[in-house]
């Protein structure tokens, strides 16, 4: 019989395991990435003329990104952005023409650009930058999505190398093709249409920066879980008299935040579904008469609790870390079918 249930442990130790396992891979929509790939009209350009650069994105196959300016103000635009070094100014942007997708649930359709995309930006060189090898960092804000739920967005950097050469020695253009391709709104064949410092137009850039336009608003309140129409009324009309919500830790010390948590945990223990399986775990574990001794039976005891204390935390710590969300693990088949799996394992004992 010994045998039986310590095979039990394994087998249900494993199950577990294995449903741990694939609700983290499931819930993690993740952040998609993307390769790029650097380009440059020419291999060298001259001092005061305008210098383009462009970035060929590949995403894998069935995803595609919002485009610069998307049709919805919730989505996430992809953004571009340079931070040129000293003699070396942004002019503006190519953006790509967007493909009007028409996605399963949505009212209309998606401005997106698909697997492969090319965003051009046009650089003015300072008439008195001297000759040699800059670098322009730059930064790619994007979110991708699939045919059925976007993921997180995430940001790709780069770098496109601008090798100044001295005004007598000739250059040699690259990538014709592709660049005669990229409308450029304020520089065209190397001409710059706007003062090299002047701002670029915000239908240059086609994106703002989210984080700066929340930065004029104010959070009044915040709560969570299901309100019913009393309590939800109750929460507007004090968050918009700037009445706090207090909860049992407010003001409360670290010390006084332990003891109640401590307090907390050992009411649970009087709960139906713990209480008659106590002295079950301590026969399980050999903490009861059998351990011999007060100190013994402690020791097993806090091992035990120490282990579930442990394996719970770690789980919690990977679904935090992973930005996995319960609703997206229990809409995962995966999951389902291992937590089945595991009650069967269970129903066997």
């Amino acid at each position: 019989m010994l045998r039986i249930v310590s095979s039990l442990r394994y087998v249900v130790a494993g199950v577990a395991l294995a449903a741990c396992g694939a609700a983290v891979l499931a819930a993690q929509p993740g952040r998609i990435g993307i390769a790029l790939e650097p380009l440059a009209e020419a291999d060298a350009a001259h001092a005061g003329t305008t210098f383009r650069v462009a970035v060929r994105a590949r995403l894998d196959p069935g995803f595609h990104v919002n485009s610069n300016a998307p049709l919805e103000d919730f989505l996430i635009p992809t953004a571009l952005t340079l931070d040129p070094p000293a003699g070396i100014e942004l002019e503006a942007f190519a953006w790509p023409e967007p493909f009007m997708l028409s996605q399963k649930g949505a009212d209309g359709p998606l401005a997106v650009f698909e697997e492969t995309f090319v965003i051009g930006a046009a650089l003015a060189l300072a008439p008195d930058l001297e000759p040699g090898a800059y670098n322009v960092p730059a930064t790619l804000r994007y979110q991708a999505c699939d045919d059925t739920m976007c993921y997180l967005p995430a940001t790709a950097q780069l770098a496109f190398p601008v090798v100044v050469a001295p005004g007598s020695a000739a250059v040699t253009a690259a990538h014709a093709d592709l660049f005669a391709g990229l409308a450029f709104t304020a520089a065209d064949a190397g001409v710059a249409d706007l003062d090299p410092g002047s701002p670029v137009p915000q239908a240059a850039t086609g994106a703002s920066d989210p984080l700066a336009e929340l930065a004029g608003f104010t959070v009044l309140g915040t709560t969570g879980g299901y309100l019913d129409a009393g309590d939800f009324l109750e929460f507007i009309n004090r968050a918009e008299e700037g009445r706090p919500e207090t909860g049992w830790f407010e003001g409360q010390g670290p010390l006084a935040i332990l003891a109640l948590v401590l307090l907390g945990g050992l009411a649970l223990n009087l709960t139906p579904c713990v209480l008659p399986l106590i002295p079950i775990n301590l026969a399980i574990i050999g903490a009861g008469t059998r351990a011999g001794s007060r100190g013994r039976g402690f020791a097993l005891g806090s091992a035990y609790g120490l282990a579930m204390a442990l394996t719970y935390g770690v789980l919690g710590l990977a679904v935090i870390l992973t930005a996995g969300t319960f609703g997206t693990i229990n809409a995962s088949p995966w999951f389902n079918l291992a937590i089945a799996a595991l009650f069967v394992v269970l129903g066997l004992a």
